[in-house]
């Protein structure tokens, strides 16, 4: 009895664990997911003001050329 008992103890134990373990993986998961987007974000925003650095500049010179 006192073998079953502790058996049963062990398992919840087990089990807790292993939903504290996937909840922190989610957990990390939204967190990278949240980054990735940012990230995503930071990059498309680069390109765009990439594309209108490069605008200005043919501008620019466009103007100081003619």
């Amino acid at each position: 009895m006192f073998l079953y008992e502790f058996i049963l103890f062990i398992d919840v134990i087990i089990i807790i664990y292993y939903i504290y373990l996937f909840y922190f993986i989610d957990l990390l998961l939204s967190l990278l997911k949240i980054l990735f987007l940012f990230l995503i974000f930071i990059f498309i925003f680069f390109i765009y003001s990439c594309f209108y650095f490069i605008l200005f500049l043919m501008l620019f010179f466009y103007l100081i050329l003619s």
